[in-house]
């Protein structure tokens, strides 16, 4: 996912970064490279908080891409951080690029993703990439053989109503209401899932909270994991990308 999105911001960063002045043309790589980690860890640090509705009411278009976001706000200002630290941008030059660019990135992601036509995001993908693969291990835990279709990708598909969404800088009260369906949504899976495989064998776990529960220990790790490693977390793992 990481080289994905990488390619995904180059392509959205032409006026913030690529043709920036404020931006040596020799950093660009390392600019894109800093707004990949800021958005993964964002998202990421959002499971690791339990946040797993906040991200899917941003990927079904239920909730703003916008700045209006505190998700989306939260990971403008650690790119602003990290452009301040590294380019010595002071911080209404720094606040300009992220605030442009990290919506606009969002909202690009969140139409991919929810595009049924569209093959190099898909909900399942990103949720295993931000948990170390958790979230496959906890759908196929919950679901079993014969619950047949449970994924993220199908609620995904459920709360879009099959369509790609372009999420606005301002969702409508009545869509953010949406929210506490999202959950409902899952939970009925879930409890679908549980109740098909519950006469071959005892269910291991609550559904809905066992899944919340896998997903967040699994982010969790994924952050801790980053944090220990030698030579930067994300950034060293995009070095083959950046190419430094």
């Amino acid at each position: 996912m990481l080289e994905q999105l990488f390619n995904l911001i180059q392509g959205q960063s032409q006026q913030e970064i690529i043709n920036n002045p404020a931006i040596p043309n020799e950093h660009n790589n390392q600019a894109v490279g800093m707004a990949t980690e800021s958005v993964f860890s964002g998202l990421q640090g959002a499971l690791a908080g339990g946040g797993l509705q906040q991200v899917l009411s941003l990927f079904s278009g239920k909730s703003s891409a916008g700045m209006s976001n505190p998700l989306v706000s939260g990971i403008a200002g650690n790119l602003v951080n990290s452009l301040m630290g590294k380019f010595g941008l002071n911080n209404g030059a720094a606040s300009g690029i992220a605030q442009s660019l990290i919506p606009n990135v969002l909202s690009k992601l969140v139409n991919n993703t929810s595009d049924p036509n569209n093959k190099a995001f898909d909900m399942n993908g990103i949720l295993s990439a931000l948990t170390g693969g958790a979230a496959n291990t906890a759908a196929s835990q919950n679901a079993g053989a014969q619950a047949g279709g449970f994924d993220f990708n199908n609620i995904l598909s459920q709360l879009t109503g099959g369509q790609a969404v372009t999420p606005t800088q301002n969702a409508s009260a009545e869509a953010n209401q949406a929210g506490g369906g999202i959950m409902d949504l899952i939970s009925q899976f879930t409890g679908g899932a549980n109740a098909q495989a519950g006469a071959a064998a005892p269910q291991q776990g609550g559904g809905l909270q066992d899944i919340l529960s896998k997903l967040t220990q699994g982010a969790q790790q994924g952050q801790q994991q980053q944090q220990q490693q030698q030579g930067g977390g994300i950034m060293d793992l995009l070095k083959g990308v950046i190419g430094g």
